[in-house]
Order: structure tokens, then sequence, then C-alpha cells
């Protein structure tokens, strides 16, 4: 094999593999907040991950879903974990972080319910818990 003058069929070589070996693109949020509201036992696409990854939804039950970050193919983002209302999840996709809050779950006697999630490049400021009234 010949030598290339200054290198370059290596720095090429390289770039190449460098690039072939990176994580996802990061995602490319339209608004940020970027909210959804998803059905539950269902998925809807993550926002701005232009259909490569998907929010994944379990039943509402005794006021927690179970929830899961999933590409079309491969590993998870963030496994399957039961959730409630003001947590946040936070996971990473191309070297940046991100946060999935949890806004609201709506479970209803008859009909569809649902979630309502924030994802975000900041923390969300969580709102404080209520605590019951002391009685007696």
């Amino acid at each position: 094999m010949k030598a290339i003058p200054g290198g370059r069929l290596g720095v090429a070589v390289f770039a190449f593999i460098a690039l072939a070996g990176c994580s996802e693109a990061p995602l490319l949020l339209d608004e940020d907040p970027a909210r959804r509201t998803i059905l539950q036992r269902s998925l809807d696409e993550l926002p701005g991950s232009d259909g490569r990854y998907f929010i994944r939804l379990g039943d509402i039950t005794a006021d927690q879903i179970l929830l899961s970050i999933e590409p079309k193919h491969g590993r998870p983002l963030v496994h399957r974990r039961s959730v409630m209302v003001n947590d946040v999840v936070p996971f990473e996709l191309g070297g940046r972080r991100y946060f999935l809050f949890v806004v609201q779950l709506r479970n209803f006697l008859s009909g569809d319910d649902f979630a309502v999630v924030d994802v975000s490049t900041s923390a969300p400021i969580v709102p404080p818990a209520t605590s019951a009234p002391a009685t007696g």
C-alpha cells in the first residue's frame, strides 16, 4: 500500500470509524419542554427523535404507570420502570442529557386513560409534595 502525502487516508479512515461507532443523534425538540399526551397501554414517538425512539406506557394503576423509552430496534434508553406524577426520568441520547417529567396521570372509570409527559433539555422544577392534612 502506498503512503498518501499528509496522511489523509489515515485521517479519513479514522473519521469514518469514529462516525460509524458514534451514538445516536441528539433530539431535535420543536419546543422545550415538548409535551405529549399518551394513551395507556400504547406507545408514542419520543419528541424530536424523528421516529427513532418511542415512549411506551403500561396500564395506569394506583396512581402509577410502567414507562420505558425504546428504539425501533435495539436496547432501550430507559428500561421499564414504575413512575408517578412529578417523577423525573433522566436519559442520555447523542451525548446530551434529557429529562422526561410525568405531568399527569388520568385514570377514568370508563374511557381512555392517559398520561401527560414533558421531555426537556433541562431538569424540571418539581412542585413540592402536598401532604394530607393532619386529622384528630
